[in-house]
């Protein structure tokens, strides 16, 4: 008997056995739905928190079907040119066909005081334009809103109410309040143009690569209204600070430059050093530098000092020159200072000088006059033909320069003084003079000043 007991009570064993593992596993599963319904409550109201915490909130809008990111390139194919203009959108097709590859729109469409509620349309406008003709583009990020200025500099900081862009940017340019606002703005903006296929500009074809933030920011003289930034270096090293971080979020392949420095004045250079010895250096990918009227030197030479001073192998972009002087002076200085600004390292020139008065109305410097083409264009169009494929570059003796093409073995030497010419280069030459003319001489020993500035090759 007790032997069928055993048999018979068996099953039921097993049975009972299940019936509590089932029960165990439906405990589990009713916890852990709990506890995530508990967790994401928690987390919007976080969220909520968070939004309430910030007196103005920006929020960015997508508008219309993205590109898709298998259509769009990186950058344009005239990326690798070392060849920019300021503001090349008034001619893109002319400067196109010499070789010209970029633009930096000044002050450019890319203003937190004009985009709105998602208001992008004057950026994609200009966007359109400038990659329908292969350029790339420096974008200057302006991050000041008058709602958020008020903020916290309501009394702090004067308003700018006349001056060089009234009306266009904010009238107070003092680093951001509203955080949650600028890194909506920001990585809305970056976003929309990066080119990665997610919430991109309708009809993208290449990414926007390169966020140069604000301009000249140690430029802050009221009396004549340009004032680009409000503060000291450790304040646009906050900013910049945070704007690093928005941006890389955006798009981590991004390169950050700084607000071109103005000068190579005494005084400028003090801001920019202390910039760097504050740290300000590891916010930027490029280093941007301006020369504005300056000298054939581009004003490279101390930027470079500086950055090696404080141990930054950073490139020099210098992202806008321009020269004041009549059309032959402008392009001779031009000319100069391609050669030299390479020379000191520049990987990037643009050249900006539009305006220039000729027969009584106001021309376009790099443009046909009624006549002939300006010579700041000739000049450029020699450069790039000449030289602007190097890898490479050595400064060989005072005003003498060697380029190393990418071509195997190929060099052009530049001359900027009257120079005896090394035993390799005496014979006969082709030299090509600032105005883009040819001449070929021969059993040439020397350079004499009348020739120069010259690029000069064996023949």
């Amino acid at each position: 008997m007790a032997d069928e007991t055993q048999l018979t009570e068996k099953p039921k064993t097993k049975k009972s056995f299940r019936k509590i593992i089932a029960a165990v596993l439906i405990g589990l599963l009713i916890l852990f739905l709990i506890v995530f319904v508990y967790s994401l409550s928690g987390q919007q109201a976080g969220t909520q928190q968070e939004v309430q915490k910030t007196d103005i909130e920006f929020v960015p809008k997508n508008t219309g079907v993205g590109a898709k990111a298998e259509n769009i390139l990186p950058e344009p194919p005239n990326a690798g040119s070392r060849f920019g203009f300021v503001n090349a959108g008034q001619d893109f097709i002319g400067l196109a066909k010499f070789g010209v590859g970029w633009d930096r729109p000044y002050p450019g469409p890319f203003n937190w005081q004009q985009i709105q509620d998602g208001s992008y349309n004057a950026v994609d406008e200009y966007v359109k334009n400038a990659q329908q003709h292969d350029f790339a583009t420096v974008a200057i990020v302006w991050p000041y809103w008058d709602v958020d200025q008020d903020l916290c500099h309501a009394e702090d900081l004067p308003a700018v109410r006349f001056g060089k862009f009234f009306g266009e940017l904010a009238s107070k340019r003092g680093k951001p309040c509203g955080h949650d606002a600028y890194k909506n703005f920001l990585t809305g903006l970056v976003e929309r143009y990066d080119g990665d296929g997610k919430d991109d500009m309708p009809g993208l074809r290449y990414g926007i690569k390169h966020w140069e933030i604000a301009s000249e920011p140690e430029i802050q003289d009221r009396r004549d209204g340009i004032v680009f930034f409000q503060g000291k270096p450790k304040d646009y090293i906050e900013m910049l600070r945070e704007t690093y971080a928005a941006i890389k979020t955006a798009d981590p392949g991004a390169k950050v430059l700084n607000g071109g420095a103005a000068t190579a004045s005494a005084e400028h250079l003090s801001f920019w050093e202390e910039f760097l010895r504050q740290g300000g250096g590891r916010y930027v990918d490029i280093f941007s530098m301006h020369c504005l009227e300056c000298d054939e030197s581009l004003g490279v030479e101390p930027y470079a000092k500086l950055l090696k001073k404080y141990e930054m192998q950073t490139p020099i972009w210098v992202t806008d020159v321009s020269y004041f002087g009549n059309d032959n002076e402008q392009a001779k200085n031009l000319f100069r200072g391609y050669v030299t600004g390479f020379g000191f390292g520049a990987q990037k020139i643009f050249y900006d000088k539009w305006q220039i008065k000729a027969g009584g109305r106001e021309e376009l410097a790099a443009l046909k006059t009624s006549t002939q083409d300006r010579l700041a264009l000739n000049a450029t169009d020699a450069i790039i033909k000449k030289i602007g494929g190097f890898w490479k570059v050595e400064k060989l003796g005072d005003g003498h320069y060697r380029f190393y093409l990418s071509e195997s073995g190929r060099v052009r030497d530049a001359f900027l003084k009257a120079s005896e010419l090394p035993a390799e280069l005496q014979g006969n030459l082709k030299m090509t003079a600032y105005d883009g003319t040819d001449t070929i001489r021969h059993n040439v020993r020397n350079i004499d000043s009348a020739a120069v500035p010259v690029i000069v090759e064996a023949i």
